[in-house]
C-alpha cells in the first residue's frame, strides 16, 4: 500500500478522518438542480433562495439566472435528476409532449446522448474493450432475457468511451480506457445531478463552425457527407416546443392499435440467421463516419475491434449470435420501444418545414443491414417492373427513360399523372406492413413484428417524439417495408404505364382508365393510411379535363414534366434544373476557397461539375445547352482559385483529362453531355422495354 503524504495526514486528521466521520448536520449539502425558465436548460440552483445559478455567455448572461426554475403545476422543479428535469420541462408546458415511460432504468440508460464519444478506439485498449464487450454480448446470447445485460451494452460507449477533459494533467488515452474496463463502469449508472454547461460555451462563429463540419467528415473519408454539407442549405434546428410541434404532426398517432392484435403469432414463423461473413460484410458496409445513436456507440468501434487480429474472430462470432438474437426477436420487451427508437434530429428546409431525420441504434441498424442483404436476394423479381426503387439497378434512369417515351407517343385522350402521398412513410398503417411482411417474406416477420407492433421512442432534444406509423426513417429495411403492402395496388391498376419508385406513383394510360385507378389509390386512405396530397399531384395531357379525379391538380405543360427530378424534354424544366444546378456549383466554390487546398481539389473532382449532374446528364437532353459551358466556365475559375494559379486553354484541356490520363479529373459538362445520356439510354433498354410492355421503344 503507497504510504500517504504528511500533508494528506494532516488534512485528514483536521478533517476527522473521514467524510463519513462527521455530523450529518454538518456535512455539506449537494445541492439541487432545475430548469431554466427562459433557455430550459438544466442548472444548479442556490440553496439560500432557490434560484438558479448565474449562466451563459459572460458579457451576456440568461435572462432566467437567478430567478425561480420552472415550475409544474406550481411547484417549482428542484430535488430532480437531470435526465427527470428535461423530461419534466417538456410536459409541463405541452401536454401532448410525453416523458418516457420505459421505467426509470431505460431513462437513466440516454442521459449521456450529448456525451463526446471518441471516433476511434485507441489500438492499444482495443483488445480489452473486446473482451469486455463480447462478455456483454456472450451473457445476453446464454440469456437474452437478462435487463441488466442490456443496461450495460447500452452504457458501454458512453462509460468507456467517453473522451476525457481536455484541460489538467495530460492523459494517455488507451490507459483511461483500459482502466475504466477494469473498474467496470459500465455496471454502473451515472450521476444523474450533472449539470449542462452547453449554454456557458463560448460564442463561435457559424461559418467556422459550416466548415469545421466539412472537414471532419474530410478527415473521417466520408467525402459524399462532405459534399451534402456544402451543397445543403438545411440547418439543424433546435429543439424548442414550436419545432416539436411541427415534428408531432409528421408523427401522428397510432388509430389501428386494436389491429394489431389480430396479427399473426411470431412462433409460427423460422427467423432467418445470418453468419459471421455476413454481419463483417454489414459492418464495412456503413459509411465512414456513420453517426451513433442514443448509446453513443458508431459502426466505427465496431471496426476498429473486428479489425484488432488478437480478438476478431471470437467478437466477430459473438456479434453474430447476438444479432440473431435480435433476428429471432429475443429482445426484452421492456427495451424494444428503446432499442428501436433512436436520436430524432431536425434540419429546417429552405422552402419551410422540417425534416426530420432518425440515427437509430447501432445494433438495430446492424441487424437491419443484414436482414435487407437477405430480402433483396430473396425478392429479386417481386417488385420489377412495377416498383424500380427496391433493388433495381439504374431503376430511377429507366424509369425517366420510360415516362419519355410514353408521354412523346402519347394519343389523344390519354393523360400522363404523378401522385404524391402526403407524409407517406409517417402514415403507413403498420399492421398492414407486418402483415404483408408475413405473407412475403416471414423470415423476417420476428425481427420486423419487435420492431413495429409498439411505438418506439425517439428522442428530440429534451423532447420525446413516440413513433406509431410506418417504417422509422433511417431503417435500412424501411424502403423495402413501405413497398411491400404497396405492391397488390401496383398490380391491380388498369393504366397502360403504371410505375412506383418508392412514394412517387406515375400512372399514364386513357383517361377512363387512368380515372379508374385514381379512385383505388384514394381508398388508399382507409386500407394502407397513405392520403394523396393533391395540391403536389400533376398532370399533362392535350385534351381537356373535367373530372373529379383530377380536381386540384397542377395542369403541366410538356416542357414543364419532371420525374425523380429530372426533365422529360427539352424546354422550362431543364432549363430550371441546370440553372439550379449553377447556382449550387457557384455557392459552393466560395466555400471550397476556404478549406484546404487538396480537400478542396477532391471534393470539386469527385462531388461537384460532372459528378454532381451526372445523373441529370444520363437522362435529360443536356447536350448543346448553353448553360453547360458556363457551368464548365465556372469549375475552371474555381480550380484557378484553388491551384492559385490561372490555367490557359490548354493547360485547362489537360485538366479535364481523366487522373490515369495525366489530367486532374475535372471533366467538361459539354463533352460528356451526349455519351452520358447515350450510355444511359442504353443500359437500361431492356428494363425500359419492360415497363413499357414492349420489346423495344
Amino acid at each position: 500500500m503507497p504510504r500517504m503524504s504528511t500533508k494528506s495526514q494532516t488534512r485528514q486528521s483536521q478533517t476527522g478522518h473521514s467524510q463519513n466521520n462527521v455530523p450529518a448536520r454538518k456535512r455539506k449539502k449537494k445541492k439541487v438542480s432545475g430548469v431554466c425558465s427562459h433557455c430550459l436548460s438544466v442548472r444548479k440552483l442556490h440553496q439560500s433562495d432557490g434560484a438558479v445559478h448565474l449562466h451563459g455567455q459572460r458579457d451576456d448572461p440568461c435572462i432566467g439566472s437567478g430567478k425561480p426554475p420552472l415550475a409544474q403545476d406550481g411547484i417549482a422543479m428542484v430535488s430532480l435528476t437531470r435526465e427527470s428535469a428535461q423530461l419534466m420541462s417538456a410536459i409541463s408546458t405541452q401536454p401532448e409532449t410525453e416523458a418516457l415511460n420505459s421505467g426509470e432504468e431505460s431513462t437513466r440508460l440516454l442521459r449521456n446522448r450529448n456525451r463526446n464519444v471518441m471516433k476511434h478506439i485507441p489500438k492499444a485498449a482495443r483488445f480489452a474493450c473486446s473482451q469486455a464487450l463480447e462478455n456483454i454480448l456472450a451473457s445476453i446470447v446464454s440469456n437474452p432475457d437478462d435487463i441488466e445485460k442490456w443496461h450495460q451494452l447500452l452504457r458501454f460507449a458512453p462509460s468507456v468511451l467517453a473522451q476525457p477533459p481536455r484541460a489538467g494533467r495530460r492523459r494517455n488515452i488507451a490507459n483511461v480506457v483500459k482502466k475504466r474496463i477494469d473498474n467496470k463502469d459500465y455496471t454502473r449508472e451515472e450521476d444523474g445531478n450533472a449539470e449542462d454547461k452547453s449554454g456557458s460555451r463560448r460564442k463561435v462563429d457559424q461559418r467556422q463552425l459550416f466548415l469545421a463540419a466539412v472537414n471532419a467528415k474530410m478527415e473521417e473519408g466520408n467525402i459524399r457527407a462532405a459534399s451534402r454539407i456544402l451543397c445543403s442549405q438545411d440547418r439543424p434546428t433546435e429543439a424548442t416546443f414550436d419545432s416539436l410541434a411541427a415534428i408531432q404532426e409528421r408523427h401522428p398517432t397510432n388509430g389501428w392499435m386494436t389491429q394489431m392484435e389480430d396479427l399473426p403469432k411470431v412462433t409460427q414463423t423460422v427467423p432467418f440467421q445470418v453468419s459471421a461473413r455476413e454481419v463483417e460484410k454489414a459492418i464495412r458496409s456503413f459509411p465512414a463516419g456513420s453517426a451513433s445513436g442514443p448509446d453513443r456507440l458508431r459502426p466505427q468501434h465496431l471496426l476498429d475491434l473486428i479489425n484488432n487480429r488478437e480478438s476478431a474472430g471470437t467478437l466477430l462470432q459473438v456479434t453474430t449470435d447476438f444479432i440473431n438474437v435480435l433476428l429471432r426477436g429475443e429482445c426484452p420487451r421492456e427495451l424494444r420501444e428503446l432499442i428501436f427508437g433512436g436520436t430524432l434530429i431536425a434540419l429546417s428546409k429552405k422552402t419551410g418545414g422540417l425534416r426530420p431525420i432518425v440515427i437509430g441504434f447501432v445494433w438495430r441498424r446492424l441487424a437491419a443491414k443484414c436482414a435487407n442483404g437477405y430480402a433483396l436476394c430473396r425478392l429479386g423479381t417481386f417488385f420489377v417492373p412495377l416498383q424500380v426503387g427496391i433493388g433495381t439497378p439504374a431503376g430511377g434512369e429507366a424509369a425517366v427513360h420510360a415516362a419519355r417515351n410514353f408521354v412523346a407517343t402519347m394519343p389523344e385522350n390519354h393523360v400522363f399523372v404523378k401522385l404524391d402521398f402526403a407524409n407517406a412513410f409517417n402514415t403507413l398503417r403498420r399492421d398492414v406492413m407486418l402483415r404483408a411482411v408475413h405473407d412475403t417474406i416471414p423470415e423476417l416477420y420476428a425481427f420486423v413484428y419487435q420492431a413495429y407492433s409498439e411505438e418506439s421512442i425517439l428522442q428530440f432534444g429534451r423532447f420525446v417524439v413516440r413513433s406509431q406509423m410506418g417504417p422509422q426513417q433511417g431503417d435500412p429495411l424501411g424502403p423495402m417495408l413501405f413497398c411491400l403492402p404497396l405492391q397488390p395496388t401496383l398490380r391491380s391498376l388498369k393504366s397502360h404505364f403504371k410505375l412506383g419508385y418508392l412514394d412517387d406513383i406515375s400512372l399514364g394510360g386513357h383517361v377512363d382508365d387512368v380515372r379508374k385507378d385514381l379512385a383505388m389509390i384514394s381508398e388508399l386512405d382507409t386500407t394502407l393510411g397513405l392520403s394523396l396530397n393533391r395540391r403536389k399531384c400533376e398532370y399533362y395531357t392535350e385534351s381537356k379535363l373535367n373530372h373529379d379525379e383530377f380536381e386540384n391538380f397542377v395542369d403541366r405543360k410538356k416542357d414543364e414534366l419532371t420525374l425523380l427530378g429530372s426533365p422529360l424534354f427539352k424546354g422550362e424544366a431543364l432549363d430550371v434544373a441546370l440553372q439550379g444546378h449553377s447556382d449550387t456549383l457557384g455557392r459552393v466554390l466560395k466555400d471550397l476557397v476556404d478549406l484546404q487546398a487538396q480537400a478542396a481539389l477532391i471534393l470539386l473532382r469527385a462531388c461537384f461539375g460532372a459528378a454532381k449532374t451526372t445523373y441529370l446528364l444520363r437522362t435529360s437532353p443536356c447536350w448543346n445547352h448553353p448553360l453547360l459551358d458556363k457551368m464548365d466556365s465556372q469549375t475552371r475559375a474555381g480550380l484557378n482559385k484553388i491551384l492559385n494559379t490561372e490555367l490557359n486553354n490548354t493547360q485547362w484541356i489537360q485538366a479535364s483529362l481523366p487522373i490515369r490520363d495525366g489530367g486532374l479529373g475535372t471533366r467538361r459538362l459539354s463533352m460528356l453531355a451526349t455519351s452520358a445520356y447515350l450510355a444511359s439510354a442504353a443500359s437500361t433498354v431492356l428494363l425500359v422495354g419492360t415497363i413499357l410492355g414492349a420489346e423495344e421503344w
